[in-house]
């Protein structure tokens, strides 16, 4: 394969990247992903922060989220796994995330 070609696709995909996680980042999107979590009254995940408390934990670590978000040094933290009954007895895994 042409390294010209390849190094230009990873440029490229470099880039559809870094515009994704800006759109992500706006504060519209953030804005109706908050109010998403609020409404549909969002469990605590594995670090037992609940949603009331999600305001304040962010207006205090904005910031700092952000940037290991742009920089990719963010990391996931685990999921906390329950079974949700359904009908005839059975069980349907669900992950809970951490909301930070």
């Amino acid at each position: 394969m042409n390294y010209s070609i390849t190094r230009l696709t990873s440029e490229m995909l470099l880039e559809n990247q870094l515009e994704l996680m800006e759109e992500i980042l706006t504060k519209d999107n953030l804005s109706i992903a908050y109010h998403t979590v609020v409404k549909n009254k969002g469990c605590a995940g594995i670090d037992g922060m609940q949603v009331d408390d999600l305001k304040g934990y962010l207006q205090a670590h904005w910031q700092e989220i952000k940037q290991q978000l742009e920089t990719g040094t963010y990391r996931p933290k685990p999921v906390k796994q329950v079974e949700i009954p359904k009908s005839g007895g059975r069980k349907r895994k669900l992950g809970t995330y951490r909301l930070y």
